[in-house]
């Protein structure tokens, strides 16, 4: 299960991306009339509107940071996902407490400490939390509940997932697209750096002249040198040789221009492209990319394989492993449902 604090964090980062306003205090309504205080009760713990509204919020912020928005028409039965979703976490808090599980302060207080620590201010940390429509209170509550089902579902039920032993090899035979590695390229170059004038950093349009011919004299020597270096290439010189001379890339130059091998997706279309066009031991003309310019030289290009199973097994492994947990956790919940005492309100 994802950390609490992390949990926390991506949803409410998205703030940066929103006014306060774009959530704001807008109420949330069921049949256009604003919730009840309490919008249902588990067992006899009531779960309050406010709760809801915080999970609904935190729920649309997260959907807005992956590009979803919320139709209004839609608002209404996503908010009632939400409750049930709320009621599963109050049934399985219930459990941890009749399990005596008890969170204490101080790891709480580490959870807060760090979520405060990925804001540059304590001003920028509370505003997030109103965005939430969360107090300190109410965040630490949250914690406590979300740390209480977590410490449930690794003391009672993940000890009871079994796995087949053959589970693993059985689900890389049936998903062998999923473990492909992409078609690589051996690649070594010959790099000469260029530089781009910032942008806004200059005190008068004097200073700005002055680096505009300067940029200009570092470009056009770097050009220079490619093209000697091309020539050096076309008169039979050696690849490697002239990388270690005259190549500006410090990771690459000592090992004659060597970048391993590449998938193409990996790397700026330009570069891609040059590479692409080549055969093995075939050399490139320049190309001018964002960083400056190369000399591609192809060694081998790599077919696309099926990573071997013994690669992958361990995380083949562990997503079989998360996957039964949930299964576990979503029965153990359909059980608990048909014997709670569950009353919606809304």
């Amino acid at each position: 299960m994802m950390n609490v604090s992390s949990k926390f964090i991506i949803s409410i980062f998205c703030l940066f991306s929103f006014t306060a306003q774009a959530f704001g205090a807008e109420p949330y309504l069921i049949k256009g009339k604003p919730l009840p205080d309490i919008v249902a009760s588990v067992n006899g713990a009531p779960l309050s509107a406010q709760l809801l509204e915080r999970e609904m919020t935190a729920f649309k912020l997260i959907a807005s940071q992956q590009g979803h928005n919320i139709p209004d028409a839609d608002e209404e039965e996503i908010l009632r996902g939400v409750l049930m979703k709320a009621i599963d976490q109050e049934l399985l808090r219930q459990k941890g407490k009749e399990m005596n599980i008890s969170i204490s302060r101080e790891k709480i207080q580490t959870e807060i400490e760090h979520i405060k620590s990925q804001f540059p201010s304590e001003e920028l940390f509370m505003h997030a939390l109103g965005v939430q429509r969360l107090t300190l209170d109410t965040l630490e509550q949250k914690i406590d509940r979300q740390l209480t089902n977590e410490e449930y579902i690794r003391e009672v039920i993940v000890p009871k997932v079994k796995l087949d032993d053959a589970a693993p090899l059985k689900f890389y035979n049936e998903n062998t697209a999923s473990f492909m590695e992409p078609e690589q390229y051996r690649v070594s170059h010959i790099f000469t750096a260029t530089v781009e004038a910032p942008k806004d950093a200059y005190d008068s349009p004097e200073d700005a002249g002055k680096a505009k011919r300067m940029i200009a004299r570092v470009n056009s020597e770097a050009k220079k040198t490619i093209e000697t270096v091309q020539k050096k290439l076309k008169a039979g010189g050696n690849f490697e040789e002239l990388a270690k001379t005259y190549s500006e890339d410090e990771a690459s130059r000592s090992k004659g221009g060597d970048l391993g091998n590449l998938p193409l997706d990996q790397v700026q279309p330009e570069i891609a492209m040059a590479i692409s066009k080549l055969k093995p031991n075939e050399v490139s003309s320049p190309v001018l990319s964002p960083s400056g310019y190369h000399i591609f030289k192809l060694t081998e290009k790599i077919p696309s394989r099926p990573v071997p199973f013994k690669e992958v097994e361990s995380t083949i492994l562990n997503h079989l492993l998360k996957m039964e947990t949930q299964k576990q956790i979503e029965d153990n919940l359909a059980e608990w449902r048909k014997s709670a005492d569950i009353k919606i309100f809304l």
